[in-house]
């Protein structure tokens, strides 16, 4: 949770070369639009979009299966824009934890995580 809260925070200051250091070599990003992007597509995707977009994740739920991990959760956002349901899938690579699948997709907020 805290890679991921990290994460969140890089991507808020405009940090993407710092959040890149993250992911994974073949990352895959699908956006909200069912759209398969590679590590170098969202990494420029992430480049042109404006950084003081500020979201805020809650309901975060992590399992650990050895050397993967699988994170739910949802991104709030304070000024009023859609919520994002988020699954992302880390892998332990040499020791450390990297983001390897992120999905995200419009929430319906009327359910909460499942524990």
């Amino acid at each position: 949770m805290q890679l991921e809260l990290e994460m969140t925070q890089l991507l808020e200051r405009g940090a993407i070369d710092e959040y890149a250091q993250h992911l994974a070599p073949d990352y895959a990003r699908t956006t909200q639009r069912g759209r398969l992007e590679t590590r170098a597509q969202a990494l420029a995707a992430w480049r042109a979009a404006p950084s003081s977009r500020r979201v805020t994740p809650t309901q975060l739920w992590v399992r650990v299966y050895g050397d993967a991990a699988v994170l739910t959760g949802l991104l709030v956002s304070p000024d009023g824009g859609p919520a994002i349901r988020i699954t992302k899938t880390f892998v332990r690579l040499n020791g450390r934890w990297a983001l390897a699948a992120l999905h995200g997709t419009i929430a319906d907020t009327s359910t909460g995580p499942p524990h």
